[in-house]
């Protein structure tokens, strides 16, 4: 309908008049707006009747009805010639703005009427109440309540009775602090009337003593203040709940005499709990769920027993409390099925089915029981249900539990796909899995997201542990670890933790340990050097403040102490090793088996030269007394045994003859029937460096049979020889009285075993250096080690004469192979050699290649004595070969002597 403007004056008001009699509120401000649209000014009954439509007509049939309010209110102000500021038109245009969620604009205009001296009525402070607290505007809800005490004595009404009715609005909106900042207002004010009017409040100092005498509320029933309770118990209030339950209907309440705080309040819900009687449902919700979030599962337990109708949130908390208890959870979860339905709405008590799985599931991961988390979420849900952030969350931690690191990685993108968040956890389990894959720009590039798009999980301690060990195995990053550590504020606590957790402890110490030089110095990246001793003397102290670091759910464990005990034994600080023990002795920190031996390699392992790396394993040792006061320690420690460690602090100290009523073979003999230690290759290089020295010292044939068991043993279990391994073995050969050993054999059986990688040939010929030719055995069906090959003749030749005979072959040429014994000839070519095909079996081609290598020898020999000087010459020059079939008789003995 089109208004002309010829009706748009006093016509115009009687319109609005009718149409507003009729409820036609649409009508009435179409009328309005068609004024204001020919610049036509309203009349002051027509700006009523249109503030009170905008007022009464639903937002969903006008959305501009509040612009239009405001429109009028200051329309009423260019009035002012024709009528004064209106009370009730500030009112309706304030509950026209509430209606449209226009919080601020409410809060304004009531500023507007105290300014004008025109305080508003009691039910429009209660609906600016209700609007701002249906957008959690706590502070601007306070400031209203402030306002309404500064008129107090302007208004007409019971200021206590419209804050009473203010304070039930707290909690129908689930807003605990405003509650309780609210029964604070009524309280004080309440006691300063008392005061007065010459209450018994005796002092300014008895206004301190709060809840000497209850809070009287006048419109308030009992059904109320309980639900005041069941409010503040649901947002975990329990320390302003015994200030207050003999205000809120619970006069006979005795408060505790022990004053308890917020990281100690259980004891004090549980005392409130047990001093209520018939608590509601609510009430029952919420100390459940206290008791699960503190894992207090006998109190709980009791607790749903006690229940008149449990419900999913009362499973969920009962089973949040199991922790790690995996059969008390099942049950608990299969009761559930039982399951009331919910009597109340509160949005912290609004769970489900399957957020009892969900808790259920988190029993389970904290359990390790990574494939019954698999197992459940396939059994139990549907693959809608399953598509919860908290569901998908549990299957990636238990893929990461399991070690499924690309299970990790497609659960993490279909999270990411769905728009679910992601806790710290699965960002350190995905940061994990990427560096597990070897993805390492992968992992730093979602370390670099997570601090842009997620920056409250920047410092997570789960995150920070998995990026921690992404710089330990990256290279061993140790300036990006240290430039991590360095950013972290850990004197601050963030939901009841501190940002790093002994797992990234652990990482960075290990990050420390393995500094690449055997000093332990690395490049600190501005020119300068810096030490693993440095590093830790600037970690340890802080660590040692972090009291979390060394205690979880079982107690004291002493894990990130024996890390930094390994890294101080490697950095060979004796001082830092005996201060980081020392303080863990008075933290009753328990000590395990690497304790022991870490402290035991402090003063077992020899020095090391600081200008050439030399292992001085001659050095007498400093601290004798001291590894024999760890080592028994260690063995009247019935909780701990030795590990693969302790064995090789226990090697070191018999070859630095610490320990002399020990040897190696009662070590190796224990290790195997008592101790129950794999043997590793460092072990065996230990105890035949060990019979080395013996074999040099006359004990010969025991020594040397235990040498041979050790090899033999290293055969049969697979033990693979490095170049120290090869090292050890051939002094050990050379050593052995010759009557002991067959040296072709013994020298035979080390080639072979040095034939698997040329860093072990060239550790042989360094060891021996006794032989001017080599004879390279490649066997036909391993191709790879040509380079390894072009090594071991370049540490050859460092010390032997460049004219040298080298000799390829090819052996097993009876088996059938599809080698192509043509690479062999031409890797012979590249590197001056002959290329032979030989069987060892049959003998197939091993005289002709003697007889080649044989030959070569001799055109050498015969050349070099052809170019020496004529001098050196000997007078006679026979042919070497003749001389090879020479029978050489044995000088006469000569006569005369004490002998005949």
């Amino acid at each position: 309908m089109t208004l002309s403007k010829e009706i748009l004056g006093i016509q115009a008001t009687a319109l609005s008049l009718v149409a507003d009699k009729l409820g036609d509120h649409a009508l009435v401000l179409q009328v309005y707006r068609a004024q204001r649209e020919k610049r036509i000014q309203p009349s002051p009954l027509t700006l009523k009747v249109a503030v009170t439509s905008c007022a009464a007509i639903s937002p969903e049939d006008d959305v501009h009805a509040w612009e239009t309010a405001l429109d009028v209110v200051a329309q009423m102000h260019e009035a002012v010639h024709l009528m004064p500021v209106s009370e009730e038109m500030y009112q309706q245009a304030i509950e026209a703005c509430a209606k449209a969620h226009q919080w601020l604009l409410a809060l304004r205009l009531v500023d507007e009427m105290l300014r004008y001296n025109r305080p508003p009525a009691a039910d429009t402070w209660l609906t600016v109440a209700k609007v701002c607290l249906a957008h959690r505007e706590t502070e601007a809800a306070l400031s209203l309540v402030e306002k309404l005490r500064d008129v107090e004595l302007d208004v007409d009404f019971d200021v206590d009775h419209v804050l009473e009715a203010i304070l039930m609005v707290g909690v129908s909106t689930h807003n605990s602090a405003f509650t309780l900042k609210v029964l604070n207002d009524l309280y004080s004010h309440q006691r300063a009337r008392n005061n007065r009017l010459g209450g018994n409040l005796s002092s300014w100092f008895g206004l301190k003593q709060l809840h000497q005498d209850p809070l009287v509320v006048e419109t308030l029933s009992t059904n109320d203040l309980h639900a005041i309770v069941d409010s503040l118990a649901t947002d975990r209030q329990w320390l302003a709940m015994d200030k207050w339950l003999p205000s809120l209907g619970y006069p006979d309440y005795k408060c505790p005499t022990i004053q308890y705080g917020h990281r100690d309040y259980f004891p004090l819900a549980k005392h409130i709990y047990q001093s209520i009687e018939a608590p509601s449902a609510q009430f029952l919700n919420a100390y459940l769920l206290t008791c699960g979030r503190l894992g207090r599962l006998d109190e709980a337990k009791d607790a749903l027993r006690a229940h008149p109708r449990a419900d999913f949130t009362s499973y969920y908390a009962a089973i949040c409390a199991c922790n790690d208890d995996v059969n008390e959870s099942a049950q608990l979860y299969d009761l559930a099925a039982t399951a009331n339905e919910r009597l109340y709405d509160h949005p912290h008590h609004h769970h489900t089915r399957v957020d009892v799985l969900n808790g259920y599931l988190t029993t389970l991961s904290k359990a390790s029981k990574h494939n019954d988390v698999l197992k459940l979420v396939s059994r139990d849900l549907n693959a809608d249900d399953a598509t919860n952030h908290r569901t998908m969350s549990a299957v990636l931690l238990a893929h990461v539990g399991l070690g499924h690191w690309n299970d990790v990685v497609e659960t993490f993108k279909s999270i990411k796909t769905h728009g679910f968040p992601c806790s710290g956890y699965v960002y350190g389990g995905v940061i994990l899995a990427y560096t597990k894959l070897g993805h390492f720009k992968h992992a730093a590039m979602l370390f670099q997201h997570i601090q842009h798009s997620d920056p409250e999980y920047m410092h997570h301690p789960a995150v920070l542990a998995s990026v921690f060990y992404l710089f330990r195995v990256d290279d061993n990053d140790v300036n990006a670890a240290m430039a991590l550590f360095r950013s972290l504020d850990l004197s601050e606590e963030k939901n009841g933790r501190v940002a790093l957790n002994a797992e990234g402890a652990v990482h960075l110490l290990h990050t420390l340990y393995g500094m690449r030089n055997d000093d332990g110095r690395n490049d600190d990246g501005d020119g300068g050097t810096t030490t693993t001793l440095g590093l830790l003397e600037e970690v340890w102290p802080k660590l040692e403040r972090l009291p979390t670091l060394f205690t979880n759910h079982k107690g004291p464990h002493p894990y990130v102490v024996d890390t930094a005990l390994l890294a101080a034994a490697k950095a060979q600080a004796v001082d830092m090793a005996e201060d980081i023990v020392t303080w863990a002795m008075d933290q009753s920190i328990p000590f395990s088996a690497a304790t022991y031996t870490h402290m035991m390699r402090v003063y077992s392992q020899p020095p090391i030269s600081e200008l050439d790396h030399f292992v001085d394993w001659t050095a007498p040792p400093a601290f004798p007394v001291r590894f024999m006061y760890w080592w028994d320690a260690m063995q009247d420690n019935a909780d701990v045994k030795p590990n693969v460690r302790t064995i090789t602090s226990l090697l070191a100290a018999i070859r630095r003859r610490i320990l002399t009523d020990v040897t190696a073979k009662d070590v190796l003999d224990t290790m195997d029937s008592v101790w129950d230690v794999p043997l590793r290759v460092e072990h065996c290089e230990m105890c035949l460096r060990i019979w080395a020295a013996e074999l040099t010292q006359g004990e010969g044939h025991v020594v040397w049979t235990h040498v041979l068991q050790l090899v033999q043993r290293m055969k049969d279990e697979g033990i693979l020889y490095r170049p120290e391994t090869i090292a050890a073995a051939a002094a050990c050969g050379q050593a052995a009285d010759g009557n002991l050993v067959d040296r072709e054999a013994w020298l035979h059986m080390l080639a072979k075993a040095a034939a698997s990688d040329g860093e072990n040939m060239a550790s042989l010929i360094k060891a021996l250096q006794t032989s001017t030719d080599v004879v390279v055995v490649l066997e036909a069906c391993d191709r790879k080690l040509s380079a390894k090959v072009k090594e071991c003749l370049n540490e050859l030749r460092k010390h032997v004469d460049d004219d040298i005979v080298l000799a390829v072959v090819g052996n097993k040429c009876d088996l059938a192979t599809s080698f192509d014994f043509g690479l062999t000839e031409a890797f012979a070519r590249e590197i001056g050699a002959t290329a032979h095909r030989t069987s060892a079996r049959s003998g197939q081609g091993v005289t002709d290649m003697f007889e080649t290598v044989s030959r070569a020898l001799l055109k050498k020999h015969l050349e070099s004595e052809r170019l020496a000087p004529s001098a050196n010459r000997p007078v006679s020059t026979p042919d070497p070969l003749l001389r090879l079939e020479q029978k050489t008789t044995p000088p006469a003995k000569p006569s005369g002597g004490c002998c005949k």
